[in-house]
């Protein structure tokens, strides 16, 4: 359906990029980094795939970050960065409890959930809207005794159908 054609979409876009594929081979793969340099294009986690980023990890994601059907994404440590899009699906979760890097938008559909607990998350945006978190169906964003620097721009979004953004004790600072 949806998810193949967009992945198909994307991997005609990154022909001769560097992906990292969790949850295809095995669907139930898991793969846990604490410390290293990655630097992917593509980062797809799918099935009940499941990576986790932890201690002194450097991993960033140049363009798409697709998380599909139940696959997991824990940012508990390092330094995280997510440049241009994260796209979620299905019952896709994000955990983040540490300070990241979201130098994109997200959209979420289906049931899939970001949790943001405890953070830090610098947004640095240049202009108003730059970036926009968008939901739809039943997904949604919490975010919780975090701060959001969103650099001179300020962030943009969309939440139809029955989707969600709560937001407990964040700041959020714009210059």
């Amino acid at each position: 359906g949806l998810s193949i054609l967009f992945i198909a979409i994307i991997s005609w876009f990154n022909v001769k990029s560097q992906n990292l594929v969790i949850g295809a081979s095995d669907s139930d793969e898991i793969i846990s980094l604490t410390s290293g340099t990655y630097n992917y294009d593509t980062l797809y986690i799918l099935n009940n795939g499941e990576l986790n980023l932890s201690g002194q990890v450097n991993f960033s994601v140049n363009n798409v970050i697709a998380i599909i059907n139940s696959g997991r994404l824990n940012v508990k440590g390092g330094y995280f960065t997510a440049n241009n899009l994260i796209y979620m699906q299905d019952s896709a979760v994000i955990n983040i409890t540490d300070t990241v890097n979201l130098q994109c938008s997200l959209f979420l559909t289906g049931n899939s959930f970001v949790k943001i607990d405890s953070a830090v998350v610098n947004i640095p945006m240049t202009y108003k809207g730059q970036y926009s978190w968008i939901a739809k169906q039943k997904a949604g964003i919490s975010i919780e005794y975090s701060q959001c620097n969103l650099g001179t721009g300020a962030l943009g979004g969309n939440f139809t159908d029955s989707s969600f953004f709560y937001q407990h004790k964040t700041n959020y600072l714009s210059s």
